[in-house]
């Protein structure tokens, strides 16, 4: 297994302190928030509240008043005190094909700050300048009286920039500015799961419906595209990725927790070189998977998700090239917390 790793959990990792994880002999227990569609997750402080979808993006806020009212489209700004964000997801195609494909962060955000001149709710923003906090990108600033404001252009996941907003009652935003900026960096965002496929078995996973699958003794492959994965040495370029889904109950793999479980694949797919960090359990709500990084120098990275599915244990494997294999791994987390039949 070539250098697993999952992007959300490191992200996760810089979030929040160490003190605010549970450990249980060797695992880290981190709990988050997941949109109902699975297009979102994100860790927010305590109290916070978040809602969304790949649609309208996710709304983020420190006080579920505000969250509400943001939704409901109401009139007004945040009172003192409140503070929201949004997050909105734009292809990056698409942009290509109106900035060119060497587009800078400046030139999507003002592209995106053109198309919201018109609105009245919207401030007028400053000069746009360089982002370098938690995230990196564009920013540019505004007000007025009902609120204060900033937007950023960033990249939110291959293939998709991210529009950030921010927003605070006047003259309170430098309050808030860095917080947001922090939750922003571990949003992990992939695209809707949109078709079905249903297994020889009779499971049902979900998947992006440009995505391609295969199945083959009792191993389903999702792919971004036609990709040769029969070679022992699969090279994944810029925006290929791969995820693999089995059963490990039906493979006769037996054990009292996700670890030992986890403990049994890795036995068999870890090779000479790979350095296994310690589990990572992960909570939405009432759901939960087991997340296993591996190290390793090679062309690709990826990682290992078990989920327990109503008692049946399910692995996910799932593989991306260097500095890209966060949306594989996001994906391949997204599809196991949806599996139907």
């Amino acid at each position: 297994m070539k250098r697993l790793f999952i992007s959300l959990i490191a992200l996760a990792l810089l979030v929040v302190p160490l003190s605010a994880f549970a450990q249980d002999d060797d695992t880290f227990t981190i709990e988050g928030f997941v949109t109902e569609d699975g297009s979102f997750f994100a860790l927010l402080p305590d109290g916070w509240a978040a809602d969304g979808n790949a649609v309208d993006g996710l709304t983020i806020a420190n006080d579920e008043a505000i969250l509400d009212a943001m939704e409901a489209d109401e009139e007004g700004g945040p009172e003192s005190g409140q503070f929201a964000m949004l997050v909105l997801p734009l292809p990056s195609g698409e942009l290509a094909a109106m900035l060119g494909e060497e587009a800078s962060f400046s030139d999507v955000l003002a592209l995106v700050m053109q198309f919201m001149g018109d609105s009245e709710d919207m401030p007028a923003f400053g000069e746009i300048g360089e982002l370098d906090a938690a995230i990196s990108g564009a920013a540019a600033y505004g007000a007025n009286d009902k609120f204060d404001a900033m937007m950023a252009a960033f990249d939110l996941a291959p293939g998709t920039y991210g529009i950030l907003v921010l927003l605070a009652a006047p003259g309170e935003l430098s309050e808030f500015e860095d917080t947001g900026l922090d939750v922003a960096s571990g949003v992990s965002y992939s695209p809707a799961l949109d078709t079905e496929y249903t297994t020889a078995d009779g499971l049902v996973l979900s998947y992006p419906s440009n995505w391609i699958v295969v199945e083959d003794t009792g191993v389903v492959t999702i792919t971004s595209e036609e990709l040769d994965m029969e070679s022992e040495d699969v090279i994944l370029e810029s925006g290929q990725y791969a995820l693999s889904f089995l059963n490990l109950t039906a493979l006769g793999l037996t054990g009292e927790t996700l670890e030992d479980y986890a403990d049994a694949v890795l036995a068999e797919l870890l090779e000479e070189g790979d350095i296994p960090a310690d589990p990572v359990r992960l909570i939405l709500g009432d759901e939960e998977i087991l997340v296993i990084s591996v190290s390793h120098e090679s062309d690709n990275e990826g990682g290992l998700i078990l989920h327990d599915h109503d008692g049946t244990i399910y692995a996910g494997v799932y593989a991306g090239p260097n500095g890209e294999a966060d949306l594989a791994g996001y994906m391949t987390a997204n599809i196991l917390l949806n599996l139907g039949e």
